[in-house]
């Protein structure tokens, strides 16, 4: 993973745009504002055969994932988009440009390489780092793919509700003209944009000229100097209490990459037992124990789209007058 990323349990700071908590955000989602609600969004959906059915155990068995973004380059994609499909899940788009596992688990583009030939290392898979991407890649590449990778999606029946990013690649800090290109994409296509800003900056420019309304604070959990990459069941199983126990009032993003304990995945992820965890953890009775205490409510991103579009009907109707 790119240094950048080698925080630990980063929570960046983000305003609501257009509706801040004192124009009743929460009040408009169907919460109050005295309300903890937390969007835990289950990543790497599709990647393979253990991410897919992790994932769909987690949605299926517990009330508290609601979400997942799916990997359109990915092996496992089609049963994944069929189950999904099938049981209507809310699945959004998890925009795939970088393959860091390379011999491993050998994937490109969804477009070939004669169409996007810079999005292709001398392997034939998609670049293993952000770095690589930025260093090689040029935007009508990226566009072509970020749209091929949407339309494939929703040609399998998905309904998309939102979209993000496979090792963050078009979040601001990595390139600005990706953050550019992904909002052009998300708002062409009627998709909720997830982001992770690292400044306020970002964050002020977002409220001006986007108007997406963001959660008020995004949180991963990583931690590259603990056992396994990310840690180990307990050690991660403690970091979940611990954010739990210290939310406030709010809405907020919460990122896993849950994967079974399979062969396939020790032999593949490095971080498998990471994985492993943030499947696990959301069946511990310590979790479920400190959810229950405070209440803590869970949802998906459903309802963003709807109130991005009344906001943007808001705006379009007052440039008119």
């Amino acid at each position: 993973m790119n240094k950048k990323l080698s925080a630990i349990l980063l929570a960046i700071p983000i305003l609501l745009m257009g509706c801040s908590k004192e124009d009743n955000f929460m009040e408009k989602l169907g919460y109050t504002k005295d309300d903890i609600v937390v969007i835990v969004n289950a990543d790497d959906y599709g990647c393979s055969i253990p991410h897919t059915d992790a994932t769909v155990e987690l949605l299926d068995k517990t009330d508290f994932v609601k979400t997942a973004t799916i990997m359109a380059t990915n092996p496992d994609f089609e049963r994944a988009a069929k189950i999904a499909v099938e049981k209507g899940y809310s699945i959004g788009v998890h925009i795939t440009l970088t393959n860091e596992w390379q011999e491993k688990a050998p994937w490109g583009a969804v477009l070939p390489k004669e169409e996007v030939p810079s999005l292709y290392n001398e392997k034939g898979y998609l670049w293993a780092t952000q770095d690589e991407v930025v260093e090689n890649a040029n935007i009508e590449d990226i566009e072509k793919e970020m749209e091929a990778q949407i339309q494939k999606i929703k040609q399998a029946g998905i309904n998309i509700t939102h979209m993000d990013a496979h090792m963050y690649i078009y979040y601001p800090w990595f390139a600005e003209d990706y953050f550019k290109l992904a909002k052009k994409i998300a708002k062409k296509h009627g998709i909720h944009l997830s982001v992770r800003f690292m400044d306020q900056k970002h964050d002020n420019l977002w409220h001006r000229e986007n108007g997406n309304l963001v959660v008020d604070n995004y949180y991963a959990i990583y931690d590259l100097k603990a056992t396994g990459g990310w840690g180990d069941y307990e050690q991660r199983r403690d970091r979940y209490v611990e954010l739990f126990s210290r939310l406030q009032p709010g809405i907020y993003h919460l990122t896993i990459h849950p994967a079974l304990d399979t062969e396939e995945s020790k032999a593949v992820y490095p971080q498998w037992k990471a994985r492993y965890s943030d499947y696990k953890i959301w069946f511990s009775d310590e979790l479920k124990a400190v959810i229950k205490e405070r209440n803590i409510k869970f949802t998906d991103y459903s309802q963003f789209n709807q109130l991005e579009k009344e906001f943007h009907d808001q705006q379009a109707k007052s440039a008119t007058q």
